[in-house]
Parts: C-alpha cells; sequence; structure tokens
C-alpha cells in the first residue's frame, strides 16, 4: 500500500490523537503540576476520538478546523504538562506555577473542557452550521490582474509603514494609522492567495510568474521589519482554511506536501531566526559591530579594540547563538502553545470579570470603530487582562488570551453553551448574508474566507470586542475592493 493511500485511509487527527494518547500513557509523570487530571486527559482524548467518528458522517469542516487547533495548542501542551515536572525539567514555564493557581480549581476547569469541546460540536451540528464552499471563475486575467497589482501597492505600502514609520505611528495623519491597521499583510495576503484560487488558471505564464515573484518579495518585505516570527506560520494558516473552501484533488494535495515540507521546515526556521535578530537589533540604540562574550552577557564595544578578547560580527553572533541554543528555541515553543495555560487563568481568576463581559466589549469595540477619536476611551480587553491581575500596565503592549473555553465560561457560567450556540447562529447568518449579498463571486469567495479566519481568531481568544473588530474591518476592506472592481467594470470593461 502507498503512502498516500494509507494518509487517505488514516484520519491524520486520528493518528496524532492516539499518537499523544499513547504518549502521554506511557510518558506521564507524578511529579506534573496537573498529574492528579490524568484520568481527565483520557476522557477528554475519548471524547476527542468518538466525536472524530461522528463527524464523519457529519464532515463539519469547521469542526475539524477545531480539532486541527485544538490539538496543537491544548492536547500537546496537556500531553506534555503531565509529562514533564520542575524537577525533571527546569525549563518548563506555565501560568499554573507562574500565578499560583488553585490545585482543586485547575482540576475542576480541566474537567470542564471535554464539556465545551462537546458544546461547540453540538452546537455546529445542530444548527448545520459550516463553511459555503467557493466558486471558481474560468481564466480572465483582464478581472484578476488589476485585484493582483492592487494588493501588491498595498503590500508595498505595508512594508514602507513596518520598516519607517511603526514605531513613530503618531506622526501620521489619523486617516492613514486608519489604513494601515484595516490594510496590512495579515488582512490582504489571504486576498492575494484566494485570487489565484477563484481566477482557476490553467497554467502559470510569464506574467503570473512575475507576479507571484513580486507578491513573495513584498511579503518577506511587509513582515521583517517588524521583527514577527510567525509570518509563515500565517502562510500556512491561510492555505490550510482554503483547502475547506475549494474543492480539490485530495491526493494531488498530499503528495505536493510532503515534496514541500523539508522547504516548509527551512522557512519556519529562517523567519523564526530573522525575527529574533531583528528583534535583538531593536533593543539598541547605539548598536556596534562587534560583540565580544564576557562573564556569560554581550558587552559591546565602544570604539576601541580590546586585545584580550575574540571579537565577532554581531550578526554572526547572534546566529550562531540561537542556532546552538535548541534548547531556548524548545521551551519558546512549548510555552507559545500554551493555550491551555491561558484557559485555566482566564477561568479561574476572578479580576478578570472586570473586562471579559458585554458591556466593556461593547465599550471598547465603538472605541476602536470610530476613526479618529474614543468614546470611552478604554483598551481592548485583552490589553486589559495584563492590568486586571497585576495592577499595572507595561511600558509596551501586553495583550493577553482568554481563549474562546474561557471566555465562555466567564460570560455564561454554568450556561456556557449558549455561548456557542449563539456563535454557531452568528457565523450561519454571516454565511447566509455572504451567499445572498455577493453576487461578484470574488466578493462573495472573500466574504467566507474572511468568516472562517474571523472564526478561527476566536479560537485562540483575545475577548470578542477584538475579534468583531477584526470582522468590522474585513467587511470594510470587502466594501473597498466591492467599490474597486464597481469603477473596473464601469469605466475600463465596458
Amino acid at each position: 500500500m502507498s503512502v498516500l493511500k494509507l494518509l487517505r485511509i488514516i484520519n491524520l487527527q486520528y493518528l496524532a490523537v492516539i499518537i499523544l494518547l499513547v504518549f502521554t500513557f506511557f510518558f506521564n509523570t507524578e511529579g506534573s503540576i496537573i498529574y492528579h487530571s490524568l484520568i481527565e486527559y483520557y476522557l477528554l482524548c475519548v471524547v476527542l476520538i468518538s466525536l472524530l467518528t461522528i463527524n464523519k458522517f457529519f464532515k463539519n469542516k469547521l469542526f475539524e478546523i477545531f480539532i486541527s487547533f485544538f490539538l496543537c495548542f491544548f492536547l500537546l501542551r496537556f500531553s506534555i504538562l503531565l509529562c514533564f515536572s520542575p524537577e525533571n525539567y527546569s525549563g518548563l514555564s506555565t501560568f499554573i506555577s507562574e500565578r499560583n493557581l488553585n490545585v482543586d480549581e485547575v482540576r475542576n476547569s480541566l474537567k470542564n473542557l471535554k464539556y465545551l469541546v462537546l458544546s461547540l460540536f453540538i452546537s455546529l451540528i445542530i444548527l448545520n452550521t459550516d463553511i459555503e464552499k467557493c466558486e471558481k471563475i474560468k481564466n480572465k486575467s483582464y478581472q484578476r490582474n488589476p485585484i493582483i497589482l492592487l494588493t501588491l501597492f498595498i503590500l508595498f505600502s505595508s512594508f514602507l509603514y513596518n520598516l519607517f514609520l511603526h514605531d513613530n505611528v503618531e506622526r501620521l495623519n489619523f486617516i492613514f494609522q486608519i489604513f494601515f491597521n484595516v490594510f496590512n499583510w495579515v488582512t490582504i495576503t489571504p486576498i492575494i492567495i484566494l485570487t489565484y484560487f477563484t481566477y482557476h488558471t490553467s497554467k502559470i505564464d510569464f506574467i503570473n510568474k512575475i507576479y507571484i515573484s513580486m507578491v513573495i518579495i513584498l511579503y518577506l518585505a511587509a513582515i521583517i521589519p517588524s521583527g514577527t516570527k510567525a509570518g509563515i506560520l500565517y502562510i500556512i494558516l491561510f492555505f490550510y482554511l482554503i483547502y475547506y473552501m475549494f474543492d480539490f484533488n485530495e491526493q494531488k494535495i498530499v503528495r505536493n506536501a510532503l515534496l514541500i515540507f523539508p522547504l516548509i521546515i527551512f522557512l519556519i526556521l529562517l523567519f523564526w531566526i530573522t525575527g529574533i535578530l531583528i528583534g535583538e537589533f531593536s533593543q539598541y540604540k547605539n548598536l556596534n559591530f562587534y560583540v565580544y562574550p564576557e562573564y556569560e552577557r554581550d558587552v559591546y564595544l565602544e570604539g576601541y579594540k580590546n586585545i584580550y578578547n575574540k571579537q565577532e560580527l554581531f550578526i554572526i553572533y547572534k546566529i550562531k547563538k540561537t542556532f546552538t541554543n535548541f534548547q531556548w528555541i524548545f521551551e519558546s515553543l512549548i510555552y507559545r502553545i500554551g493555550y491551555l495555560d491561558f484557559y485555566l487563568d482566564k477561568s479561574i481568576f476572578e479580576g478578570y470579570k472586570e473586562y471579559i463581559n458585554l458591556n466593556y466589549y461593547l465599550k471598547s469595540f465603538i472605541d476602536k470603530v470610530t476613526p479618529g477619536f474614543d468614546v470611552y476611551g478604554v483598551p481592548l480587553a485583552s490589553r486589559a487582562l495584563y492590568y486586571a491581575y497585576f495592577g499595572t500596565f507595561t511600558s509596551n503592549t501586553q495583550s493577553e488570551q482568554m481563549t474562546m473555553f474561557a471566555e465562555s465560561v466567564v460570560l455564561f457560567k454554568n450556561y456556557y453553551f449558549l455561548y456557542y450556540f449563539f456563535l454557531s447562529i452568528f457565523l450561519k447568518i454571516l454565511f447566509f448574508i455572504n451567499k445572498n449579498i455577493f453576487k461578484n463571486i470574488f466578493l462573495k469567495n472573500l466574504s467566507n474566507l474572511y468568516v472562517v479566519i474571523f472564526y478561527f481568531y476566536l479560537l485562540t481568544g483575545y475577548g470578542l470586542d477584538t475579534h468583531l473588530m477584526e470582522l468590522f474591518y474585513f467587511y470594510v476592506i470587502i466594501l473597498n475592493f466591492g467599490i474597486f472592481l464597481i469603477i473596473l467594470n464601469k469605466f475600463f470593461y465596458k
């Protein structure tokens, strides 16, 4: 049996759950800070396998997207916390110990997790809320190319903003501030990818190759100056979501994914290292070219040559240090996937209720969508959570995630299932509106893609106010592209 046939038979999500279950069964440690929840972990895995089996009949794509997210950021983290302890791994960092969460409350929150997953699944299935399949347009380069050129221009503008104005945004007119908040590489890149899937082309001609090359160059140029390390992960996310929106040849997809997997790993490392280096450079105002280590800290030369220490170019030193410090990379990675920690912290600590409530959400949402002025003068809930715990704001913006699960518990308490019921209805209404309002196929596909991205962002849990603001901006973008297409059709495509 070929590898491709085997992958088609074995659902990778099933396989991931079983691997984590077996690994945790053999390698869990009694010293784990959540060892008392080991049985809850097993029950959660049984629930996930059962729901995956049931979903074989319903084929709900929104739930499949959720499962992929849950496996990476909840179940994997759950396994790591069960298999490691502060005694056998000193580098383990978790909110459970950092914020002194009560052991009994942690146990209860972990017990409730399977019921929250069930609530989401039932609400999606009962209301039949799922992704609307996108349509394709036969090759019409005269429609597609202007969209690509416009998005390339916006990407170039985003590059200039990140390079020259990101740290001096107050110098910009408020209209330009709004423009760069709405039109950035995170919102524009999905449009470019979607364009190539919507306007179906039988071959990649010379013009297409130029466009694709320019997109890659400008995308890298737009994200690298900001120092972000998530650029390549966003690309993978966008392609993953689009996979559920079009009809693809799965065998071809799997074959190509296996072929380019090494390239994806290389690009992830490249973005990671580049982001780290830019972050290091940005910390120093008077950065010199040479560096030498002394007493386990970096000492930078101030225009003189020290004859007792070997000098290295700063960038070479940082690259070597980053590549050799694999333990730090591993620790950083397992901390970044700690959405389970966010869920536990935000669902247990009572002080967050002051900011996780519908009244506060409404105020912060209004402040963020009113152009150039604030009505209430309050930050987004995710930025107020740090203050809720520590009683002070940091010098830089410090947003904290709450996850969809914690948000549902804080907002509705024991009636958390209402959160998922209302969410399912809201998504269904959005898909219905997109289908009946947008007659242009490209705009319909774009609006559906943005709704799916909105759904994924909700899973990450920065708060309803943040994600409704993002959804509002998404529809502003769609409106602007609609006006752009109307102008093209009226004056150029008569």
